[in-house]
């Protein structure tokens, strides 16, 4: 049965058989050796979503090699189901710290986006904060190259690094002039005194 047969299969709520599941690991296990990469990609995904969705976290390290993937969407995939999903961010924080910094073939910083994310999320579980990687979100923040989304998603970040709620964060429609020299009066949605706790810590 094709990925997306399975993947029809699992959305209408029914369960995988042992064999069905042991088939999608097998596929992927074997993916680097039998398949040419650039020509699957929708396949990948479809074979990750299964994962995913069967919540079979005992093959972690298997979906974890998808990380070496050039493609945005698979590795945005990838980081959700291991960081958000599975909760292994720890695990792989070296993986997500490099593709929080920028990857060349990541054109339009989804894959970076979805890091930086990962790394607000995984620092507001910790007491004490990683000042490095605060000064990888601050960098991200700070930089005028950085277009207006992925300054927002740094921004974001470093709010839910200081344990801010979602609920009190820019919406995700609201557009914000980082450079603007009255920022707190024109966008009172942005903390400044939570940008200057946080700053301190780095």
């Amino acid at each position: 049965m094709e990925a997306e047969e399975l993947l029809s299969k699992v959305s209408k709520g029914q369960e995988l058989s042992p064999e069905q599941i042991q088939d999608v690991v097998d596929v992927l296990s074997n993916w680097y050796e039998e398949k040419p990469r650039e020509n699957n990609i929708n396949e990948l995904y479809a074979y990750l979503i299964l994962i995913k969705k069967s919540k079979l976290k005992q093959h972690h390290k298997l979906v974890a090699t998808f990380l070496r993937e050039k493609d945005a969407l698979i590795v945005s995939l990838v980081i959700e189901i291991l960081c958000l999903e599975w909760s292994y961010t720890e695990e792989y924080l070296p993986h997500i710290i490099s593709i929080a910094l920028g990857l060349s073939w990541d054109l339009d910083s989804d894959a970076r986006e979805q890091a930086m994310k990962v790394l607000g999320e995984y620092q507001n579980q910790q007491s004490k904060k990683d000042s490095k990687i605060l000064e990888l979100l601050f960098n991200a923040l700070e930089d005028k190259d950085n277009d207006m989304f992925l300054r927002k998603t740094a921004y974001n970040s470093i709010s839910r690094a200081m344990e801010i709620e979602w609920e009190s964060l820019p919406a995700d429609c609201k557009l914000i002039d980082f450079d603007s020299k009255s920022l707190a009066k024109d966008h009172p949605e942005i903390d400044l005194e939570v940008l200057k706790k946080a700053k301190s810590l780095v």
